[in-house]
């Protein structure tokens, strides 16, 4: 038997499983680890060491991305888009747009199983369809067998939109091998993602706590503004019941924000850099009363309703916002504006002090484990989260206001 081609390194393995769909055998399968992240594993008995898997692997070979030409800050102006976004609602307009013109889009979606909740990148050519992709995703989202067909539907002369996290986007272009006029690229400044396994034994945990079933989810909702609120759906014997609550305030989300529950190559990802993979990159435009808070208002944007930072980093790029912007309320910032409350633009998150303990007691005790430890380590910090969340808006807004006002009378 000869030796296989792909030896794998837990820290420099994404997931995205482009070996897996390059592989002429079938020979590669996936295995999850304790923790519930997702490894490739090879089948001794079908390999034939023909090396593709290895050679496909872009996130071992590095960045080759370019950096942005242009930067923006942006939103629809469309209400009823931006309220199922998570932010500006810059990926529905695109999306909209690639259908209408009889394109395909590729994106994040997520639903609910017999098993909990499943992620995974599906196509869309309907605008209806095109629902499945809006909002932010926190978690995995499985890509095995999609890049085979993101090639078939390329190949057929169809344009289409694929959207993903940057090393999604990498291993896209390492298994297509060649530039395709009809892809437009979108990456998401990206954090890091947790397992799905986690996030579905987190759900688990919530309806056991709660005695419900939970039959809905969303990551962010703005009905209370712009931030990282969720919107959970209950279901108790036959009534449905809608939830906003403070992601603050719930563990999967806390351990989520501080880098605690990332897979390992997050925290030294290559792709966290200026230098992007893709045509576009979107993202919150977080701190953006900070950088321009005397354009905002005057471009129609509203920071309550969501905005979006945009960077354009290719030709094909440009030409595809030109083709959309009239739908968006716009002006153009910089860089370093965006970097500044982005860091992922410059570097990969911090791992967590926490992360080994976090994982380790997840693993021999389950999630209870971890929402006791969150439990712990937020403590008193719980009231003021409590407090903000249930503020009302209108005391917001002057708050919001009068620091404004502080930081502008500070730089003068």
């Amino acid at each position: 038997m000869k030796e296989n081609a792909l030896n794998i390194d837990s820290s420099k393995c994404c997931g995205c499983f482009a070996c897996k769909d390059v592989c002429p055998k079938d020979a590669v399968t996936i295995a999850r680890d304790k923790a519930g992240f997702l490894y490739p594993e090879i089948d001794k008995e079908k390999c034939i060491s023909c090396g593709l898997c290895s050679r496909v692997c872009a996130y071992r070979n590095g960045n080759d991305g370019i950096k942005p030409q242009k930067v923006f800050a942006a939103a629809s102006k469309s209400d009823a888009v931006l309220m199922n976004a998570a932010s500006g609602g810059i990926f529905s307009v695109m999306a909209a747009e690639f259908v209408r013109n009889g394109g395909v889009v590729c994106g994040s979606a997520m639903s609910r199983t017999e098993n909990g909740f499943e992620v995974r990148h599906v196509f869309a050519d309907n605008e209806a369809d095109l629902k499945r992709l809006a909002g932010s995703k926190y978690v995995k989202s499985a890509t095995d067998g999609v890049f085979r067909e993101a090639e078939d539907i390329l190949r057929s002369g169809k344009k289409l939109l694929f959207s993903g996290t940057p090393c999604q986007i990498a291993a896209l272009k390492s298994y297509l091998r060649k530039e395709y006029e009809g892809l437009i690229t979108v990456d998401l400044i990206c954090h890091g993602v947790p397992s799905l396994k986690l996030f579905n034994d987190y759900i688990s945990f919530y309806e056991k706590k709660n005695s419900c079933k939970v039959t809905d989810f969303s990551f962010r909702d703005k009905s209370r503004g712009q931030g990282m609120n969720y919107r959970i759906t209950e279901k108790s014997g036959e009534k449905l019941r809608e939830k906003v609550k403070n992601g603050k305030l719930s563990s999967y989300f806390g351990m989520f924000l501080k880098g605690s529950t990332y897979r390992k190559n997050c925290y030294s990802c290559p792709y966290a850099s200026e230098k992007r993979v893709s045509d576009i990159t979107i993202g919150d435009y977080w701190g953006i009363y900070q950088e321009h808070s005397d354009e905002i208002s005057r471009a129609g944007l509203d920071n309550r309703k969501g905005i979006s930072c945009v960077l354009i980093n290719t030709g094909k790029g440009s030409d595809f916002w030109e083709s959309i912007s009239g739908e968006l309320n716009y002006f153009e910032s910089e860089f370093q504006k965006v970097a500044a409350h982005n860091d992922q633009l410059v570097k990969p998150s911090a791992r967590a002090a926490n992360r080994k303990k976090v994982l380790n007691s997840y693993i021999k005790d389950g999630y209870k484990a971890v929402d006791e430890i969150y439990s712990r380590e937020i403590r008193i910090k719980k009231y003021p989260y409590i407090l903000e969340f249930y503020m009302p808006k209108s005391l917001k807004r002057n708050l919001k206001k009068a620091a404004e006002g502080l930081r502008n009378k500070g730089r003068k």
